[in-house]
């Protein structure tokens, strides 16, 4: 088993357009052929901290 994290640093003011983009990002990851999991956490004292585990 592969495991991979990802971290994104993002413009806070900026979150609002990159949400939907990360939406679509993990339905179609989630679909691939051996996807255990693919989440997406949000650092809520951090605002533009984001973190993608595979």
């Amino acid at each position: 088993m592969l495991k991979l994290i990802a971290e994104d640093f993002i413009q806070v003011d900026k979150i609002a357009e990159v949400l939907p983009l990360y939406a679509e990002l993990i339905e179609k990851t989630k679909q691939e052929q051996g996807c255990i999991a693919y989440d997406l956490y949000h650092d809520l004292k951090n605002k533009g901290y984001f973190v993608f585990i595979e």
